[in-house]
């Protein structure tokens, strides 16, 4: 459920609104399109920014993880991939590269929430973020902190200081809110962390769940907003239902979670997923549906 390459086809585009009321929409997308596109996905954005306009109780868009792809012709090795020079250089590279889309959506009365992945000439992803728009401006450029399996080999940052402390909270229309990059939400549930504290010393995935919680506890956001990558079969959401539950339940403040993702081409109906993807459930009320026909 973690960044991957793959093939990406030229299609036709469209999008449809499913449901008409309510603060949150979930923004999910077909893994298949040239997400590397970067103009025409912020054309994509500003169209359904123009039909959401029609439904005003709507404040907040979030995407799945890797809405947009960045691709450099440059190889890193395990140890640059996670080194604090490489995270600076991709978290500026994001900001650079996002901005025409941040232009695009100035006019926009609503906050959007972006995955944006960065891969090597050797397509790995490791570097994965969220970006949040408001205005014309990037409010702010998270990374994710907690990797899935081997990952821990090359996401950006992993193992360093600055990799434990993306800055994942920002005001929103909602009020004070978290984004989670993809498995980050993973580092709120129980069984995780359990696995992480069988370890004889505290390893780096520990000093990361232990920062994340820091910052849940310390912040106390109204909103928790979760980027998933890929969802292949509806299975692969069950992790996440879990996560999102415990960290409603776990905190005195109760967050609303709500996540969205990029789908498979297995997933003929992802509508039927939006609702699973949110605790508690009905809390987001809009799903924006991108197609490729």
């Amino acid at each position: 459920m973690g960044a991957k390459a793959g093939k990406r086809i030229n299609a036709k585009l469209r999008f449809r609104i499913v449901g008409n009321s309510g603060p949150v929409a979930q923004l999910l997308h077909p893994l298949w399109i040239p997400r590397d596109d970067i103009p025409l996905m912020g054309n994509i954005l500003k169209a359904i920014d123009d039909e959401v306009s029609m439904l005003p109780k709507v404040r907040l868009v979030v995407s799945g993880g890797g809405f947009i792809e960045i691709c450099l012709n440059e190889h890193f090795t395990r140890k640059s991939w996670k080194s604090k020079g490489t995270l600076d250089k991709l978290t500026n590279l994001v900001s650079e590269r996002v901005k025409p889309v941040a232009e695009t959506l100035k006019g926009s009365m609503r906050d959007y929430v972006i995955g944006v992945d960065v891969f090597d000439k050797n397509e790995i992803g490791g570097g994965q973020f969220a970006v949040v728009l408001n205005s014309g401006e990037i409010k702010t450029v998270a990374w994710k902190s907690f990797p899935v399996l081997e990952e821990q080999n090359w996401l950006a940052g992993f193992s360093t200081r600055k990799g434990r402390q993306s800055p994942r909270i920002v005001a929103t229309s909602l009020g004070t809110t978290m984004v989670l990059v993809c498995h980050d939400a993973q580092a709120y549930n129980h069984r995780n962390q359990a696995l992480v504290n069988c370890a004889d010393l505290p390893t780096y995935r520990a000093h990361a769940i232990r920062e994340m919680d820091r910052v849940m506890r310390g912040s106390i956001p109204k909103w928790v907003f979760s980027l998933i990558h890929q969802i292949e079969k509806e299975e692969s959401l069950k992790s996440f239902q879990s996560s999102y539950k415990q960290i409603h339940e776990d905190y005195k403040h109760r967050p609303t979670v709500v996540g969205s993702f990029g789908y498979g081409r297995r997933i003929q109906i992802p509508e039927r997923l939006v609702e699973l993807a949110q605790f508690p459930r009905g809390k987001a009320k809009v799903s924006i549906i991108l197609e490729a026909i």
